[in-house]
């Protein structure tokens, strides 16, 4: 969320010992897709700009600024992983903790209704593909 990339990098790496290791974790642009395909079954949202924009973040600022940085080894890494909810209410309870659903519900100026949602969430159990990006920065000295 940082608006202001290359100073956050360089605050971090200020701070960083010399054998420290910088990791970055976030969301890549194929991440929880399952969760957008929800919000507009239940809202009638295809895509919320704030968070589009955020999914792809990491991938291109924060590591095209890292990388540029010579004195730097940088690795990148693609965490999958999937969870299974069991329930459709379990499903749209984690949707409810999400920054998609906080967006969402700003742009709709209006609350979104819980029941509206474990409807849409639909067929049990329900699964969520996770695409995390990491990056890890380390100091070549």
């Amino acid at each position: 969320y940082s608006k202001d990339v290359p100073a956050w990098n360089s605050d971090c790496l200020r701070v960083l010992r010399r054998e420290g290791r910088l990791l970055i974790l976030g969301p890549t642009r194929h991440n929880a897709q399952e969760l957008y395909e929800l919000n507009y079954l239940a809202t009638g949202i295809k895509s919320v700009p704030e968070t589009d924009e955020t999914s792809c973040k990491l991938e291109t600022e924060f590591y095209d600024d890292l990388r540029a940085r010579p004195e730097l080894r940088i690795e990148k890494t693609v965490i999958e992983r999937e969870i299974v909810f069991p329930t459709p209410e379990d499903f749209a309870k984690y949707y409810f903790a999400t920054w998609l659903y906080e967006k969402t519900a700003q742009r709709l100026a209006t609350p979104i209704d819980f029941e509206r949602v474990v409807t849409a969430a639909g067929k049990t159990p329900l699964r969520l593909n996770k695409k995390v990006l990491c990056l890890e920065a380390s100091k070549n000295y």
